[in-house]
């Protein structure tokens, strides 16, 4: 029997797709030292007060629904966005590649206060959720980290925030023996082991009799 326990984590920062199950969320990393030292600069408000994203990925998922989320870096803090959130058709333009696209996008005000928390370590996290079924994501031949595009303002200025990581977060349990179990086949393995070690003992030291000479003769005998 097992036991389901952990869910798994792992970067996804240049990986061009991601398939996310229900439940699944994509974790973009990024700064916002950018933000405020263009604020000092043109005399705007020291943290953003508004913050927009759009996510662009290749396949537009008519189905696919996702929540959002704006965390601190350390996940004590954090304010939704308005869900649920659906694919639209846009144009994208790149180096790499130019066409049709489906964009995934939305803004939150932010008060001050709450502002000040959620930048308090220069970095702050958009966690993107699937609320629907099986999905992928991603724009070839990008990156995920290079598909999102995180703008933040104060006043009447705006800048784009600077991105380092981004993480896929799976719900999927992991599955794992039970303690049970793992005594179970804990007592087994050793009752094995001590009647093997047994037998080996005394094949090692059986003894022996040879005949000869009208005589028995006794030999402790290794196997």
């Amino acid at each position: 029997m097992l036991a389901a326990l952990h869910a798994s984590t792992i970067d996804v920062s240049t990986a061009n797709t991601a398939t996310l199950e229900t439940g699944d969320s994509l974790q973009f990393q990024f700064g916002s030292s950018n933000y405020c030292t263009n604020a000092q600069l043109y005399g705007a408000p020291l943290y953003p007060t508004y913050v927009g994203f759009v996510f662009v990925s290749g396949v537009l998922d008519p189905s696919a629904q996702f929540a959002a989320e704006l965390e601190s870096a350390d996940g004590s803090v954090s304010k939704w966005f308005d869900s649920p959130l659906t694919f639209a058709p846009g144009q994208f333009y790149g180096s790499s590649y130019s066409g049709t696209v489906a964009t995934l996008s939305a803004g939150l005000d932010i008060s001050p206060e709450l502002s000040q928390q959620l930048f308090a370590d220069s970095a702050a996290k958009l966690v993107l959720r699937n609320l629907g079924g099986e999905t992928t994501v991603g724009l070839l031949p990008y990156t995920l980290q290079q598909d999102l595009n995180v703008s933040l303002t104060g006043g009447l200025m705006s800048v784009g925030a600077m991105h380092s990581a981004v993480m896929l977060d799976s719900s999927a349990p992991v599955p794992e023996p039970q303690t049970g179990m793992l005594c179970l086949t804990g007592l087994l393995f050793y009752a094995a082991w001590k009647s093997r070690r047994w037998l080996e003992s005394k094949r090692s030291h059986s003894t022996v009799k040879v005949f000869s000479s009208g005589r028995i003769h006794n030999f402790s005998q290794r196997s």
